[in-house]
């Protein structure tokens, strides 16, 4: 009787685990879609611009005093603080 009740247990246990695993679902996308565009209009005006023009201006160069330093530890700490 308890080898029975035994191989019941079993067998539900290994029935509840089979069916509580979620299905594996795969999408399937459209590798082409073609859009038919044929009796499209557009209304509006054609008007060109009266006057495009651009500065010249120089290159501006940084200067930055970064790389100066030999060591950057208070920087760090710092950073490490403000991480909160």
């Amino acid at each position: 009787m308890r080898t029975l009740l035994a191989i019941l247990l079993l067998c539900q246990i290994s029935f509840a685990a089979e069916t509580s695993k979620p299905a594996k679902v795969n999408y399937q996308y459209k590798k082409y879609e073609h859009f038919d565009l044929g009796d499209l209009e557009v209304q509006g005006n054609l008007i060109a611009p009266g006057d495009l023009s651009v500065k010249d201006q120089g290159a501006h160069l940084m200067d930055r005093n970064l790389y100066i330093r030999n060591n950057f530890d208070k920087e760090m700490r710092t950073d490490v603080l403000d991480l909160r």
